[in-house]
C-alpha cells in the first residue's frame, strides 16, 4: 500500500526509528516499492510509493529549513500554482508536488489547501514550533488512518501500519463491524477498530504542545436555486472540463498508459475523452471477465472504435484462493471479498503500462438516483427512516436480535443507529438540498472510490479524470434533473463520441441513446412518490446482462470448498458476531440455489480480517 506514515514521539530517537521502520514495512505490500524515512527530534516520517513517476526523495524542506513535509499523491494544478509561488520569491529546488504543497503551506496556511486540485496526503513538520499537521485533499481520495496514543499522534496509510506501533490497542469497533454487515462499507470515519480513525474529506490534524486538534478545511456547499442554462450547453460545458482533466493528468515525460474498459457509460466517455487528449493508438486498453460477458464483448468494440488496442484479460474462477488475503490487506478488510477482481491481472498489466486511468467516482456525480430524489420529498424524519432502510444491503432488518449472538447485539444494536444518524447528519446540516446524494459521496462512493483506486496501486500508479475538482463543482451544481438517469451524460456522449455511443451497453444490451426522458423526469419522480405513498410497488424490465464475474457459481463450486473450510469453521462460528445457526443458514441456502453471493463475500472479509489483525 503507498502512502505515508508517521508518529510524533518523546524519547529515545533509536527506538523511534526502529519502530516507523515496522510500521514502513507492514505496510509494504510489494517488494519494489519506494521506503523513505527519517527521524527528527520528536517526530517520525515516512512514505511508501511505486517509485515509477514521483521519483523525487523525501521528505522535502523548505528553503531554511524551518519545515519538511512527507506527500505522496498527485496535484493537477501544479503549474499555476507553482508560477504563483515563484513570484512570492518561493525557491524550488525539485519542482515537485510536494515541495509546491510545502510552499503553499508556508505561504498560506491551511487556507492554500483549498485551491489544491488532486488525489493526496501530506504530514508538515515545523521543527521549531514543534508543530505537526497531517492532512489530505478535500474529497478524501487517499486513505489515511490515524490514532491518538497519549498525548502523541500516529497516522498511516493503512491501519496495519498503526497496529506495528506498539502502543496501539488491538480493540474491535464492533458498530464499525455492524455497518459493514449492512451497508457493504462503513460510515464516516470508523474503521473496525476502536481507536483507529479514518481522516474525513479535507481534514487537517494538528499536534501542536501535545495538544491535538481536527480541523476541514472545505465543505460542501451546493446551491439552492440553480442557474438555467439549455441542454446543449450543459453538454459542451462538460466536455470542456472533462477535456481539461484528462490533459491534467497525462503526466510529463514518456509513460505507458491504459485504461481498463468495461461495457458501461462511465469508461465509454473516459475513452472518447482520452482519445482527444493522446494518440490513442498508444492507449492499450484492457476488459477482464468470464468467457462470452458483455464487459469484454463491449469493450473491445469500444476499443476498436478509436483504433485504440485492446486486450482481453481472463477472471479465472479461483482467482480468490491466491488473492482474498491480499485483498483484505490492501483494502483492510474493510470492501467485500467479490470486489478485489482487479487484483487478478494487475502484475499482467503492470508489465506493459506505468499507470491505469480509471472512471471510478462517476456514477457519484453524473447520477441523481431516482429514489434518493423522491426520497428528499418527505419529512427529514421520514426521508431519514426511509434512507436507512435503502442503504441496507445485506441484513436488511436492522439490527436483528435473530442473526446477532446476545453479546454483539447488546453492544451495538444502540450505538449502530445513532452512528448512522450522525453521520448522515453532519453531511445534511452542510450540504446540498438534496443531501441523500451527498451522503452517497462522501460515505460509500468515497470508499469504494479510495479501495477501487487501492486495489491497483499494489502494482500501478492510477489516474482518475472524472475526481477533477473542476469537474465534481460542475456536475454537482447541475439542476438535479439533468442527473437523473444520467441524462445529460447519455446525451452528450452521444453528440460528443457517435461512434462510441452507438456501441451497445451493458445494461440495456442497446446503443445509448437521447430522448425525451429529461423533460418528463420530475412526472416520473411524482410517479414514485405517489405509488410509494399507496404501499405500491414499481417493476421495471431489465436487460439480462452477461456478468463479468460468476460469484454465485463459483461459490458453489470451484470456491465451496475454500468459503466452507472459512466460515463453517470453529473459529468462524465461535467469533460472537453472528450466530452460528445463520451462517451455517446462509451458506446453505446459497448452497442450494438461493443467491447470498453479497452476504457471503462481506462475511469472508470480516473473518479473514480478524485472522490477519487481530489473532
Amino acid at each position: 500500500m503507498t502512502g505515508i506514515v508517521g508518529f510524533t514521539y518523546s524519547g529515545d530517537s533509536a527506538a523511534a526509528s526502529a519502530e516507523l521502520s515496522a510500521m514502513l514495512t507492514a505496510v509494504q505490500d510489494h517488494p519494489s516499492y519506494r521506503v523513505e524515512q527519517w527521524v527528527g527530534d520528536g517526530v517520525a516520517l515516512g512514505r511508501v510509493s511505486l517509485g515509477r513517476i514521483d521519483i523525487h526523495p523525501q521528505p522535502v524542506w523548505n528553503e531554511d529549513c524551518t519545515r519538511c513535509i512527507v506527500f505522496e499523491g498527485e496535484l493537477f494544478n501544479s503549474a499555476p500554482l507553482r508560477a504563483e509561488l515563484e513570484a512570492a520569491r518561493h525557491v524550488f529546488k525539485l519542482g515537485s508536488a510536494a515541495e509546491i504543497v510545502l510552499h503553499l503551506w508556508e505561504e498560506y496556511g491551511e487556507a492554500g489547501l483549498k485551491r489544491l486540485n488532486g488525489g493526496f496526503t501530506f504530514a508538515v513538520w515545523n521543527p521549531v514550533e514543534r508543530s505537526l499537521a497531517v492532512g489530505n485533499d478535500r474529497f478524501g481520495f487517499r486513505h489515511l488512518y490515524y490514532a491518538l496514543l497519549g498525548n502523541q499522534l500516529a497516522f498511516a496509510c493503512g491501519v496495519r501500519g498503526l497496529l506495528a506501533h506498539r502502543q496501539l490497542p488491538r480493540t474491535i469497533d464492533k458498530v464499525g463491524i455492524s455497518q459493514a454487515l449492512h451497508f457493504e462499507y462503513l460510515l464516516g470515519d470508523r474503521t473496525y477498530l476502536a481507536g483507529v480513525k479514518l481522516l474525513p474529506p479535507a481534514g487537517v490534524l494538528y499536534l501542536r504542545s501535545e495538544r491535538f486538534e481536527r480541523q476541514r478545511y472545505w465543505q460542501w456547499s451546493m446551491p439552492e436555486i440553480y442557474e438555467p442554462h439549455s441542454f446543449g450547453e450543459y453538454q459542451r460545458e462538460l466536455v470542456r472540463l472533462y477535456k481539461q482533466s484528462a490533459s491534467r493528468q497525462v503526466p510529463d515525460g514518456a509513460v505507458r498508459g491504459g485504461m481498463n474498459l468495461s461495457g458501461g457509460l462511465d469508461s465509454r466517455m473516459l475513452l472518447g475523452v482520452l482519445a482527444t487528449q493522446m494518440d490513442a493508438r498508444n492507449l492499450q486498453t484492457y476488459s477482464f471477465g468470464v468467457d462470452g460477458c458483455d464487459d469484454v464483448a463491449l469493450g473491445r468494440q469500444a476499443a476498436h472504435t478509436v483504433h485504440a488496442p485492446h486486450r482481453a484479460l481472463p477472471l479465472p474462477d479461483d482467482y480468490l484462493l491466491t488473492f482474498a488475503q491480499l485483498g483484505v490487506r490492501l483494502t483492510d478488510g474493510m470492501d467485500s471479498s467479490i470486489h478485489i477482481h482487479s487484483l487478478a491481472n494487475i502484475t499482467a498489466q503492470a508489465q506493459e503500462v506505468d499507470l491505469l486511468y480509471t472512471g471510478y467516482y462517476s456514477d457519484s456525480i453524473t447520477d441523481s438516483d431516482g429514489t434518493r430524489e423522491w426520497l428528499v420529498r418527505f419529512d427529514d424524519e421520514t426521508s431519514l427512516r426511509l434512507h436507512y432502510e435503502y442503504m441496507h444491503k445485506l441484513f436488511p432488518n436492522d439490527p436483528d436480535p435473530a442473526i446477532y449472538t446476545p453479546e454483539f447485539l447488546a453492544e451495538t444494536q444502540e450505538g449502530f443507529e445513532a452512528a448512522f444518524r450522525q453521520a448522515v447528519g453532519e453531511v445534511r446540516d452542510v450540504t446540498m438540498s438534496n443531501w441523500l446524494d451527498s451522503v452517497e459521496i462522501v460515505h460509500r462512493q468515497r470508499r469504494l472510490t479510495q479501495f477501487g483506486n487501492d486495489l491497483i496501486r499494489w502494482q500501478l500508479e492510477c489516474r482518475t479524470p472524472f475526481t477533477d475538482s473542476d469537474v465534481v463543482d460542475f456536475c454537482l451544481k447541475l439542476p438535479p434533473a439533468l442527473r437523473m438517469d444520467r441524462c445529460l451524460f447519455t446525451g452528450t456522449l452521444v453528440n460528443s463520441f457517435p461512434k462510441l455511443a452507438k456501441v451497445p451497453n451493458d445494461r440495456t444490451g442497446m446503443p445509448f441513446l437521447v430522448d425525451a426522458r429529461y423533460l418528463t423526469l420530475q412526472a416520473r419522480i411524482n410517479l414514485q412518490y405517489w405509488l410509494h405513498k399507496r404501499g405500491l410497488v414499481r417493476n421495471r424490465p431489465k436487460h439480462k446482462r452477461k456478468l463479468y464475474a460468476r460469484y454465485d457459481i463459483w461459490f458453489r463450486t470451484s470456491l465451496r470448498p475454500w468459503l466452507e473450510g472459512i466460515l463453517l469453521d470453529r473459529k468462524t462460528l465461535e467469533r460472537g458476531i453472528l450466530r452460528a445457526e445463520v451462517i451455517r443458514q446462509i451458506v446453505q441456502e446459497h448452497m442450494a440455489g438461493a443467491d447470498r453471493t453479497r452476504e457471503l463475500g462481506m462475511l469472508l472479509s470480516i473473518e479473514l480480517w480478524h485472522r490477519a489483525y487481530i489473532d
